[in-house]
């Protein structure tokens, strides 16, 4: 299997073979790692469409917002193991207009997510 690169709309894949890793018995295992970005564009949180933001926080323009985000995963015969980093490069955002928060209700920060599977049925 040779290293094959995989396009579908903002998601980057590279799927590489791997012949042995280390002098482990972990052989002809198959590693993913995928790259990809989320963009959300610029919003407002009132029908007026508000651009300044108002004194309480409550009304005015959500800024537009990149999210990079990464996925490597590695499988061998029916195992599976992967993580997951959302927010890799820990951007700073905020999504909504509350009051309960000043008047902007921030972002996930970067998170990590790591499974480990077994794949019961072919």
């Amino acid at each position: 299997m040779t290293p094959r690169f995989r396009h579908q709309g903002y998601k980057l894949s590279l799927t590489l073979p791997v012949n042995q890793m280390n002098e482990s018995q972990l052989r002809n295992g198959i590693v993913t790692v995928n790259i990809y970005d989320s963009f959300t564009s610029k919003q407002y949180n009132d029908a007026l469409n508000t651009e300044a933001p108002t004194e309480d926080g409550n009304n005015g323009a959500i800024p537009s917002y990149n999210i990079l985000n990464m996925s490597m995963n590695y499988r061998w015969k029916s195992w599976g193991i992967g993580a997951t980093i959302n927010n890799l490069l820990n951007a700073k955002y905020f999504t909504h207009r509350y009051d309960f928060w000043g008047g902007k209700f921030p972002g996930a920060p970067t998170t990590v997510n790591v499974k480990l599977s077994y794949r019961v049925h072919k």
